[in-house]
């Protein structure tokens, strides 16, 4: 029985995508995101992808499109072979989610996908109690405590010394 439309089972099934990409990146509208995608064709027979790329926010697609490789939307890689490429692309919303989707040319199906959540600056940055400052204060009270600790052992050694 083949895989119906929308199948779980079809991830990887048609061929395989990655990338070098976090799956966050602080982000600012506009700014070109290099990468390198990999495509993996996992099946015994040459086959023909596309590259479908989509950004959403909230769940609303924003845009979508082709990545052309070679200038081309459909690319082929033989039986059990892979391709590495290496290119850019950008968007221009931030706090959105970039998606590229690996499509069979034979099925038309999406086979596998890959992710980036873009972020902007502001709000990545750490809250006031995760900065190195607390942490250094936190240090500062422990060897403040193992210092008082460390006198108050020294007096009762001391005492019994003079005690003897």
């Amino acid at each position: 029985m083949l895989p119906q439309v929308g199948d779980p089972s079809l991830v990887g099934t048609y061929g395989d995508i990655f990338w070098d990409l976090p799956p966050v990146l602080s982000y600012n509208a506009g700014e070109q995101i290099g990468c390198t995608i990999y495509v993996a064709n996992v099946t015994d027979v040459d086959r023909s992808y596309m590259l479908r790329i989509r950004v959403t926010q909230d769940s609303t697609v924003i845009s979508e499109g082709t990545l052309k490789v070679n200038n081309k939307a459909w690319f082929d890689i033989g039986a059990q072979q892979y391709a590495v490429l290496p290119g850019s692309m950008l968007s221009e919303v931030t706090n959105a989610v970039l998606t590229i989707e690996l499509v069979d040319n034979e099925t038309s199906e999406v086979t596998d996908s890959v992710s980036v959540s873009l972020v902007s600056a502001a709000v990545t940055q750490l809250p006031v109690w995760e900065t190195p400052v607390m942490s250094t204060t936190i240090d500062l009270v422990t060897l403040m405590l193992v210092l008082v600790m460390m006198g108050m052992m020294m007096r009762m050694t001391t005492k019994k010394k003079e005690k003897e």
